[in-house]
């Protein structure tokens, strides 16, 4: 929701301004133009209605049971205030008790430092204005008004300031089983999870019942008392899950799967008496094998790390034996085999496999640079494809695959990482846009995976047992690979995964295409430009992820789709327009692309013409 709200501050709302400059637009289209947005923030559409959060704060009104006396009307701060607190008894009219909490919650001096004087109300510094008359003329009534302008101000992230809000607005009222529901339902939104994440009816009312919140609450208060609910309802599922002793079914049937042997955090209680219903919570607590196995990653982690730092005295050999030891440690205490002998070979790998999740991200990733450190590339292999390693490693990993010339493990890399920044992508770019020479030995092995997928395709494709959808899957995948193969080079082959990747945010690339020189952006061109032809030379082309699963061709998934190269060659205008248009090498390529460009839309226009006129001449039956 935070996304949609900067969007259309940054795009709806600020459309109608260069109009609205000259003209005074209608009140009709104004508010048309806010239901726009408002059903683009709350996710309204034609098809489904969403509820929108308006929530008011109610009417204040002065209770006064006689008129209120002439001395009275002249009263000052000082004479309805005591160093002991404030003399209600000296008002002649009672105020609602909401309104003596915030009077009561405003600190004030012992010591005036200046006499009292009359302000005007309707400007923060007190004195007279047209705004503020205005204002006061146009919207006399303050029963609506929401104490929460502060949360745009404030300096945080847009997320943050959206769940800051909700929560005001939604304890702003007095219906507190409302208030909740809406509430989890924000939560289970923002945190994604799955619809079986509900609250009983019974528990929300002794909830509130309980410790309602007060609707002149401080902000922070709100929060504690949201993340308290929040945090007992995932609470209860933890226990329920744990107290399952069968396994779990499916993932609908708890928010997250979990096993009732991993988990880690457990309820503290105070003094537990098993005669009670419900017995206090006052923390959590980690069981004693769980305690164990973070002290024994905190010892081997002091000692991996004194160790790399004297590599003269620190060989290939130790560095596996110690790493062994310390999984042969946890095998122990946790209990699980692998069903290797130390002997085998891929020992240490299926342990990475197997415990990877228990070594903690500072343990992999000082795992990780000794597997760098030492070229034992299959282990560094493991701990990429199986996302043991943190996104904070990537950045140093990549500069130094690169400095090694390991291109298969930069393809990995863009296939696992899901947060790469814009100078990993930057470094890979320069890499493959205009590789050294010696870099041509790695990538000459990416091809060979390229030509074997390639070959299996049109085998499958040419084999009379393979019938019906799966030899249409096959030659459809044939073709694909033909033209994902054929006329490029090997480290244009390598650039395959990073324009197809459903990983790489279009923003962060957009950046790193931004830092190219001239001739790797003309390589670069000249790669989106062969793209472009091989799609206009075969219309059939069309993308079967299906393919990879069903018949094993783990590179259909890998092709870039004629929407990804056009969506590159956009960034690619629209970050280096300039440099194009002065630098005159970049004409004929840029001529090249604009009539094979010319030639796809006049083909998509009379493709669009054919399936009208199809769906017109169909016959209903």
């Amino acid at each position: 929701m935070a996304g949609r709200r900067v969007l259309i501050q940054a795009s709806s709302s600020t459309i109608p301004t260069y109009v609205m400059q000259n003209a005074q637009l209608p009140e009709k289209i104004l508010k048309g133009i806010d239901r726009v947005n408002r059903n683009f923030l709350w996710g309204s559409t034609d098809s489904s209605r969403k509820m929108h959060w308006l929530v008011g704060f109610g009417s204040f009104k002065v209770h006064s049971p006689r008129p209120i006396p002439l001395d009275s009307s002249n009263l000052k701060v000082k004479d309805v205030i005591s160093p002991h607190g404030w003399l209600w008894s000296a008002i002649p009219f009672d105020l609602p008790p909401e309104i003596k909490e915030s009077i009561q919650a405003v600190p004030f001096p012992i010591a005036a430092k200046n006499v009292d004087k009359l302000a005007w109300k309707g400007s923060s510094k007190g004195g007279f204005n047209l705004k503020g008359a205005y204002r006061l003329a146009t919207q006399p009534s303050e029963a609506n008004s929401f104490p929460g302008s502060w949360i745009w101000k404030s300096s945080t992230l847009p997320k943050i300031q959206m769940f800051i809000w909700k929560c005001m607005r939604i304890f702003s009222t007095c219906d507190y089983e409302r208030v909740l529901v809406l509430y989890l339902v924000s939560i289970r939104e923002a945190a994604k999870f799955p619809q079986t994440l509900k609250l009983s009816s019974a528990r929300v009312r002794v909830s509130l019942l309980l410790s309602p919140p007060h609707r002149s609450s401080s902000a922070l208060q709100v929060l504690s008392f949201a993340f308290q609910i929040f945090a007992m309802t995932l609470l209860e599922v933890i226990i329920k899950a744990s107290a399952d002793t069968e396994s779990v079914a499916s993932e609908s049937e708890y928010p997250m799967i979990l096993n009732p042997d991993d988990v880690l955090l457990r309820p503290k209680l105070e003094d537990p008496n098993p005669t009670l219903l419900v017995n206090p919570v006052i923390g959590w607590q980690i069981s004693q094998t769980d305690s164990e196995v973070i002290e024994m990653g905190k010892k081997f982690y002091t000692k991996l790390k004194r160790k790399l730092k004297n590599p003269i005295d620190f060989d290939k050999d130790e560095f596996l034996l110690i790493l062994n030891q310390f999984h042969e440690k946890i095998r122990d205490k946790v209990g699980v085999s692998i069903g290797i002998d130390l002997s085998e070979s891929g020992y240490t790998r299926a342990w990475i496999e197997r415990l990877g999740s228990l070594t903690g991200k500072d343990v992999a990733g000082l795992v990780l640079d000794g597997c760098v450190d030492f070229e034992i590339w299959d282990l560094v292999e493991v701990l990429i494809v199986n996302g043991v390693i943190d996104h904070s490693c990537y950045s140093n990993l990549v500069n130094r695959l690169v400095a090694k010339k390991r291109s298969d493990l930069l393809c990995l890399c863009i296939k696992h990482a899901s947060d790469l920044g814009a100078s990993e992508l930057l470094a890979i770019l320069k890499y493959f846009l205009c590789p050294a020479k010696d870099a041509y030995d790695s990538m000459v092995d990416m091809r060979k995976e390229w030509e074997k997928q390639f070959l299996s395709a049109i085998e499958k494709a040419s084999e009379r047992s393979v019938t019906g959808k799966k030899s249409r899957l096959a030659k459809e995948a044939s073709i694909l690979l033909m033209i994902a193969h054929d006329g490029f080079s090997a480290s244009e082959l390598c650039l395959h995964y990073l324009l197809a990747s459903s990983n790489i945010d279009a923003v962060t690339l957009s950046s790193s295409i931004g830092n190219l020189n001239g001739k790797e952006m003309m390589n670069l061109i000249r790669y989106l430009g062969k793209w472009l032809k091989k799609y206009e030379q075969f219309p059939q082309a069309i993308p079967c992820p299906e393919a990879s699963h069903k018949l094993g061709l783990k590179s259909c998934s890998w092709i870039p789709k004629l929407e990804d190269v056009i969506n590159c060659a956009g960034l690619v205008l629209d970050e280096k327009f300039s440099s194009l248009i002065l630098h005159p090498e970049f004409h004929e390529e840029l001529r090249s692309m604009g009539e094979v460009v010319s030639c796809l839309a006049s083909e998509a226009r009379l493709c669009c013409l054919m399936a009208d006129v199809a769906d017109r001449l169909k016959v209903e039956v």
